[in-house]
């Protein structure tokens, strides 16, 4: 049993970035196509896609009860990545972090390549790393907040390291369903 389970999740993993259903472009998330949100980013090197720091391109994420479902790309120059995943986020609150091995995770992978979808690195990270947070308030250029967060979002950092192939930091601001 043990054995089919596991490879039922490698044969998903090794199809993971191919477009997911629910995520990426054309679904309910939102989706930046350059505009600069400020608030949500992705910042790293992944295999050759190497140092990147960019707003998120698609930038997909809730929290439903416990579970933290993300899909979160970077598109420029330097290339695509994306964080796709769902994690079990029982009982963190905001100040709270939790780190996930390989072998822990359900379901979580990285991808990139030269563009979206076209890629040359697609495996699961490592670990990875949740912290939650209070979102900070956006403020325009004279100091008053023109965009406080609903009391229902929390500000999500994901570190994935992927090893020798590299690490990605991602933050976004979720809300809270559920």
């Amino acid at each position: 049993m043990t054995r089919i389970a596991t490879l039922a999740v490698a044969l998903f993993l090794a199809t993971a970035c191919e477009a997911i259903p629910g995520f990426g472009p054309g679904s309910n998330g939102q989706v930046f196509g350059g505009v600069h949100s400020g608030d949500s980013f992705m910042t790293g090197r992944v295999s050759t896609v190497q140092a990147f720091d960019d707003d998120l391109s698609v930038d997909v994420a809730s929290i439903d009860d416990d579970w933290l479902t993300v899909d979160l790309h970077v598109e420029g120059r330097y290339g695509w990545v994306m964080l796709a995943g769902d994690v079990d986020i029982s009982g963190l609150e905001a100040g709270d972090s939790i780190e996930l091995s390989r072998d822990e995770l359900s379901y979580f992978v990285g991808c990139a390549g030269p563009q979206s979808y076209d890629f040359d690195f697609d495996d699961a990270p490592e670990s990875v790393t949740i912290t939650l947070s209070e979102p900070a308030p956006v403020e325009d250029d004279g100091g008053i907040d023109i965009d406080a967060p609903d009391s229902d979002d929390v500000e999500v950092t994901i570190d994935a390291d992927f090893g020798d192939e590299g690490g990605v930091t991602a933050v976004t601001v979720v809300p809270r369903q559920g």
